[in-house]
């Protein structure tokens, strides 16, 4: 789904604005068109569209969760990445088969939970209150594969996964032993936290980090403050689209920067100019070939914007 289409679902569900609602969105909307050239460099033709969805929001006090939202006061530099991103890995949905399982629960026998009847949605959500229930959700057979290409790109990854409502510390212990017994590909951090979107940037360089998340609420509020979202749910799409969204990320944010020395642009050592941070991480620690090594760090600090 494209995110003015998430957008414009958005607008469809939420209440009203009150009078004086309307002249705060005017007032927030005013504040970010100063910052429009950075929201056109990410969104494109849409950079409008979110532009309202975040003054909108904050002319309520919430977020999509409910929550403040608070749009950095000074735009980050979009242009380029300064320092690694960071990506985000949702657990339910990406790489744990919940639907499945949440459909069981609710005694749906096509096994889709798109059939669970509305009036069972939320209490079959409470059955699962205080149990073990995400200790026991299939693994997708694509989840492997999927982190490894994560890891391919970042070097690493960390989960960030949402607590079950009414459940937070059960659901979340629950998750953790499922990830440790699950995944070959340890996450170097496990986060259980209700609101994902203040993961979205390194706050200290404006790095937009990214989240691969089902769920596409999740997907506007990280992109509404600066991150960079894939929209993959695993039963749904195919790895494919981590790969292109993975490439994305690479040519609009990870560009080779111009090199000052004519020496330097003519030689490489054979480092590929569409080499990751990983990829140059890599090489500067494991070459056999010294020049190599010194020309990988040295590329390495030049897309981190240092010398």
């Amino acid at each position: 789904m494209r995110l003015h289409e998430i957008l414009k679902k958005s607008e469809m569900a939420e209440r009203k604005l009150t009078g004086g609602e309307k002249r705060s969105k005017e007032s927030h909307f005013k504040k970010l068109k100063k910052h429009k050239d950075d929201f056109k460099k990410r969104y494109g033709d849409e950079a409008e569209q979110v532009m309202h969805a975040i003054a909108t929001n904050r002319a309520k006090g919430e977020s999509i969760f409910d929550e403040p939202i608070d749009v950095l006061t000074e735009a980050p530099d979009l242009n380029s990445a300064k320092s690694d991103p960071i990506v985000y890995v949702d657990m339910d949905g990406v790489l744990a088969d919940f639907f499945a399982e949440w459909a069981k629960l609710a005694g749906v026998k096509t096994g889709n939970y798109k059939d669970i009847p509305p009036a069972k949605t939320d209490p079959t959500l409470d059955m699962m209150v205080g149990t073990d229930f995400f200790n026991r959700l299939p693994k997708f057979p694509s989840a492997d594969k999927l982190l490894q290409m994560v890891k391919n790109f970042a070097g690493g990854y960390k989960i960030l996964s949402s607590p079950l409502r009414g459940d937070h510390q059960n659901s979340g212990e629950w998750k953790k032993v499922w990830i440790k017994r699950e995944l070959p590909i340890q996450p170097t951090e496990i986060i259980i936290v209700g609101r994902k979107d203040s993961y979205a940037v390194n706050r200290q360089d404006g790095t937009p980090n990214i989240l691969i998340d089902d769920r596409g609420k999740n997907i506007e509020s990280w992109r509404s403050r600066g991150g960079y979202g894939i929209k993959y749910q695993a039963d749904e799409d195919g790895l494919d689209t981590i790969a292109k969204g993975l490439e994305d990320y690479k040519n609009q944010y990870m560009k080779e920067p111009e090199m000052a020395e004519e020496n330097n642009t003519n030689n490489n050592y054979g480092i590929s100019k569409n080499a990751t941070l990983a990829d140059l991480d890599n090489i500067a620690k494991n070459s056999t070939s010294k020049e190599k090594r010194e020309r990988a760090h040295w590329l390495r600090n030049m897309r981190r914007g240092r010398k």
